[in-house]
């Protein structure tokens, strides 16, 4: 292990945060990354791996880059994968930037089997949603059978934030300044249509020379409505997505760059692709800060169909079922989450209704057993809101709670509770109404 630019000097609330996804990537570089002492020798390398770490700062950001000299990503297994699990159709044209971006999806693994220096995929995962959560960006480059490369730039301080602003749909918005490369005015160039798809024709008199990009409304990158009147004049802004493509974004008007105080948005909203806060401007209008990169990342991810696939994912490695114990006490969540552990579960926990859809976000439960009283959202909430959703109306809950009154028992069967438990209970007991609930 190398390290470089230890001296650099990084805010302790960053570097605080840094902790984790620089452990989960350390212990991904050994683990996937460096091959066997036996297979670096075939391969002409030396039989000592070497894993660098090197910190530096570039204008308002620090970055982190963590290079191994292992295998790389396997983008054809990555890619067979990512089919077998039904994320993307079989013979969708992609780059290796492209496919190696899906190791990012929760739960994404090409490991068969577990080890106790990393797990199935989780890491990769857990580091890009740390930073994204920091305002930060993560890229890969892979080179096969040479290493891999992860960078990461997070902005020296988490308040203020570079942004340019944009009228699209008649609303005013702000775009974070990383990744933009260029803006263009509407005299700049226009907008052609070919086989349903728009793409910008950049103009330019000195190379005497057009040249075409694939262009993106961002009105609708959005989900606003949007008039796609190619003869309208507008503004376009030249992104480099996370995948090295570039892509052209059209806005109705640019209004300038401004330093904004960006806020996260906190836990009762969640994290939305592509939205790194919110701002309040000079006219105290709320405006949401869009990374523009991800959301176009994000909106691929939807054309490919990843984001309901990736909800689908559940341990498929070693087919064990996966669980969601959501009580706000802690020692209730231990000891239900130690029983189903012993009991050959996978297990997922939360502290309350909310902290539980996050986590649904990601994994889909084969079964939940909640507490009935907790805070911001309670047991019988989440389950009305659980069966209100199509891929969830048919999950099992299991309520557990020390209220036995005959009105709260007819209140959690009106909300879709499948089982209606009181405390103490027995621990057999419980397994086998959970058995019985997953088998049915």
């Amino acid at each position: 292990l190398e390290i470089k630019g230890e001296d650099i000097l990084i805010d302790s609330e960053i570097l605080n945060n840094l902790v984790d996804p620089l452990m989960h990537l350390l212990r991904n570089a050994v683990d996937h990354g460096i091959e066997s002492a036996e297979n670096r020798q075939k391969a002409d390398k030396n039989v000592n791996g070497n894993i660098q770490l090197e910190y530096s700062k570039k204008g308002n950001y620090a970055v982190v880059k963590c290079t191994d000299d292992g295998a790389g990503l396997n983008s054809e297994k990555i890619l067979q994968t990512a089919v077998k699990k039904g994320l993307i159709p079989e013979g969708k044209p992609m780059s290796d930037a492209e496919i190696n971006q899906l190791i990012l999806i929760p739960g994404f693994s090409t490991r068969e089997t577990a080890t106790q220096v990393s797990g199935r995929g989780i890491g990769m995962d857990a580091i890009h949603t740390q930073i994204t959560a920091m305002q930060g960006v993560m890229t890969l480059v892979s080179e096969q059978e040479k290493g891999l490369e992860v960078t990461l730039t997070i902005p020296l301080t988490l308040s203020s934030m570079q942004s340019l602003l944009v009228q699209s749909g008649g609303q005013t918005l702000a775009v974070s300044s990383r990744g933009l490369q260029q803006i263009y005015h509407s005299e700049s160039g226009s907008l052609i249509k070919q086989n349903d798809e728009w793409f910008y024709r950049l103009e330019d008199m000195e190379i005497d020379q057009d040249e075409l990009y694939p262009a993106k409304f961002f009105s609708e990158l959005i989900g606003m409505s949007n008039e796609n009147l190619p003869d309208k004049k507008r503004s376009a802004l030249r992104i480099e997505d996370v995948s090295g493509n570039t892509k052209i974004v059209i806005v109705d008007q640019v209004l300038g760059y401004k330093d904004l105080l960006v806020k996260n948005m906190g836990h009762y909203i969640p994290n939305i692709p592509g939205v790194l806060g919110a701002a309040i401007l000079g006219t105290g209008q709320v405006t949401p800060v869009v990374y523009l990169p991800e959301l176009l990342h994000s909106t691929v991810k939807h054309q490919y169909s990843l984001t309901n696939a990736a909800m689908g994912l559940v341990d498929d490695i070693n087919g064990l079922p996966v669980a969601l114990v959501v009580d706000d006490s802690l020692s209730a969540r231990s000891s239900v989450t130690q029983l189903l552990k012993d009991s050959g579960f996978e297990t997922e926990t939360a502290i309350d209704g909310l902290d539980a859809i996050k986590h649904i976000e990601k994994t889909i439960p084969d079964i939940l057993i909640v507490d009935l009283e907790m805070p911001r959202m309670n047991g019988i909430e989440l389950t009305a809101h659980i069966r209100s959703r199509t891929d969830l109306k048919n999950t099992p809950v299991i309520m557990i709670t020390s209220r036995a009154t005959e009105k709260h028992r007819k209140q959690a069967q009106a909300a879709g509770v499948s089982l209606f438990m009181t405390k103490p209970f027995s621990e057999d007991e419980l397994i086998n109404n959970i058995r019985a609930a997953i088998e049915n």
